[in-house]
């Protein structure tokens, strides 16, 4: 597991990679966390990446890590499915939004609760899904 002082990211024992998003990101934790949600592909032996993304906290990210994500669309072509949770509305449309972009608007769900996301993640495997439960 890796950790920064408000951030952090991991694959947890179901083949889950679990991210924490807190305060205001900036480029350089942006880049940490692409790097590292890639790593994790060779420990899940070739399968696509399943997301767990909470956001409760996170206060805001800045033009430079907003383009620096923007830049790195080859992870999306990893991603299985994302679960958010922890999204207000303005958060939950903006988040739609930007995968929609990346034509992985199918594979985003937003949760109210983490144990609804879990299970969503488990049962949903690398099926194409529907935009908010």
């Amino acid at each position: 597991m890796s950790e920064s002082k408000q951030n952090e990211i991991y694959l947890d024992k179901d083949g889950i990679v679990r991210a924490t998003l807190n305060g205001r990101l900036i480029k350089d934790e942006i880049v940490r966390l692409r790097d590292e949600l890639l790593e994790f592909r060779t420990q899940i032996q070739g399968k696509r990446l399943r997301l767990l993304v909470d956001i409760a906290n996170l206060k805001g990210i800045s033009f430079d890590a907003r383009i620096e994500g923007i830049s790195t669309v080859r992870v999306f072509e990893e991603i299985a499915q994302v679960a958010i949770i922890g999204a207000d509305l303005f958060q939950s449309i903006l988040s739609f939004f930007v995968v929609s972009l990346f034509g992985i608007g199918h594979k985003l769900r937003l949760f109210k609760n983490r144990e609804e996301a879990i299970n969503w993640l488990k049962e949903e495997q690398y099926k194409d899904t529907h935009f908010i439960k």
